[in-house]
């Protein structure tokens, strides 16, 4: 497609209050596409902008005025007041302008040129009808694979939206992401599993976007989706008594009058133990008992790891012992003495037990 570069005025740009980006907060709520402009909506874009460490990029524009290298990518607002644009790429980039603007009616003394590069920005003004795949490409290649990188959450919601809505298929949202297909497959998969979670009539208030890094590592891994009957095609967990396990074991435990305690599994790192723990019965048990930890799940687990490698632990233990020299020994202190004598003292408790149950 013609890209034409055309130069539009801050005043005549508005941000888009349901970008990508806003996703993974915890208040975010639909913007209605006819009410874009109105002040509320365009300042609660703003403040959640402001949190995004602009600082820099502001600081950058109020020294170097805005460099017209790389244009804000708009499509005309077609609500009530149709002399607007909606900015599709560049959100933080407008919410620099504005608060440079914010500050210099507040009494800041900012150079005229500045303020006057704000009348002429670059855009690229597209249609989000005819140019359907261009927006979301362009989009995955700045945050997706770019200089920018959103969260895990919305780059899988990006490639749901390439998949289901604009039926591209996984090769195509590869390459137009700069991404491998694994990956793609793999977070869509994760998105897929989260929107099933929020469905669920227990547990929907708990499926946040927080929750994805927990659902991408669980659809990575074969026997966890054993577990809970992940199914390819339908792209959902179908084993109705174990996803209710899971769900229980993802999201807060609350026992009544009991005050509210975090998950017992509450990060990526605990899905892979996870797996572990599945194939020991009693570990699984555990794991399962609102009164039993995760760590003493996970320690039963590898309880047989640990049990079995005794052997190399007390060779190692030797080749320290044979590596002392000399002047160590010399030097030994009051406790080093006792650490050796215990040593000797384990060692030989060991042999004894050995004798008596072999009699």
């Amino acid at each position: 497609m013609s890209l034409e570069i055309k130069p539009f005025s801050h005043k005549d740009l508005i941000f888009d209050p349901n970008n990508y980006r806003f996703h993974e907060t915890h208040d975010y709520v639909i913007a209605s596409s006819t009410r874009y402009h109105e002040s509320s909506v365009q300042e609660r874009a703003l403040s959640r902008l402001k949190k995004e460490n602009i600082r820099q990029l502001k600081e950058s524009i109020l020294h170097n005025s805005y460099l017209p290298i790389e244009p804000l990518i708009v499509s005309k607002y077609e609500g009530i007041d149709d002399n607007k644009y909606i900015v599709i790429e560049g959100n933080r980039r407008l919410a620099a302008i504005r608060l440079i603007v914010e500050e210099h009616n507040a009494g800041r003394e900012v150079n005229p040129e500045v303020l006057a590069s704000f009348d002429t920005l670059p855009c690229v003004e597209v249609n989000p009808e005819t140019d359907r795949s261009f927006i979301p490409s362009l989009m995955g290649v700045r945050h997706v694979s770019g200089i920018k990188n959103w969260g895990g959450y919305q780059r899988s919601e990006l490639i749901a939206n390439l998949l289901d809505n604009l039926n591209l298929d996984p090769n195509e949202t590869a390459q137009r992401l700069g991404l491998t297909v694994t990956e793609v497959n793999r977070r869509y998969r994760a998105f897929k599993a989260l929107e099933q979670m929020k469905t669920d009539s227990d547990y929907s208030d708990y499926a946040a976007p927080s929750l994805y890094p927990i659902f991408h590592e669980t659809v990575s891994i074969p026997r966890i989706k054993d577990w809970l009957g992940w199914d390819d095609e339908t792209h959902t967990f179908n084993n109705d008594k174990t996803l209710d396990e899971y769900y229980q074991l993802i999201t807060p435990i609350s026992d009544g009058d009991v005050d509210q305690t975090s998950a017992k599994i509450s990060s990526h790192k605990d899905v892979r133990e996870l797996r572990y723990i599945l194939d020991v019965p009693e570990a699984k048990r555990i794991l399962l008992d609102p009164s039993r930890s995760f760590l003493e799940a996970v320690s039963i687990a590898h309880r047989d790891d640990f049990l079995k490698s005794w052997p190399s632990r007390i060779s190692s233990a030797l080749d320290a012992l044979k590596e002392i020299g000399v002047d160590e020994i010399k030097n030994m202190q009051v406790d080093d003495i006792a650490l050796l004598t215990q040593l000797i003292s384990l060692a030989q408790e060991r042999i004894n037990d050995h004798t008596k149950l072999s009699s």
